[in-house]
């Protein structure tokens, strides 16, 4: 009951498109598991550039048939690496 209390008024504050995650199952994978998220951000940094137009979605996808099984994440400080893994 606190998750769904702390999704509703989290979806209220954020002004912007929100969803949930949807979970298939292993047969939508052909049994291979995977990670897929498109145009992913943070909730909060996402709120505060709105408007500013200095927020730039992710896509990240992990895992399946055609896709890596990890991803390196380098880059410099400040780049925005620990907000990626947030997501």
């Amino acid at each position: 009951l606190d998750a769904l209390s702390s999704l509703a008024v989290a979806t209220d504050y954020y002004e912007g498109p929100v969803c949930r995650p949807t979970i298939l199952g292993s047969s939508c994978s052909k049994g291979t598991p995977s990670l897929s998220g498109k145009c992913l951000g943070h909730p909060i940094l996402k709120s505060d550039a709105m408007g500013k137009g200095s927020f730039v979605p992710n896509d990240v996808n992990i895992g399946g048939t055609n896709n890596a099984s990890f991803i390196l994440l380098t880059g410099p400080n400040m780049g925005g690496k620990s907000t990626l893994l947030r997501q």
